[in-house]
């Protein structure tokens, strides 16, 4: 089951573009909602997924 997306067809030829954006935020003292994953990470001894799953 597709939420979003095509389907692509055996044999057929695709030509596929992706594009990469970083949102950078400003440091301390500036609040935001994000959680730093990789220092959580790490804290954990490496040992707990890298995902918020």
């Amino acid at each position: 089951m597709f939420f979003q997306g095509i389907r692509l067809q055996p044999g057929s030829k695709y030509s596929i573009h992706i594009k990469l954006e970083e949102e950078i935020l400003l440091p301390f003292p500036y609040e935001t909602n994000c959680t730093d994953y990789e220092d959580l990470w790490r804290k954990g001894n490496g040992f707990e997924p890298r995902s918020q799953e």
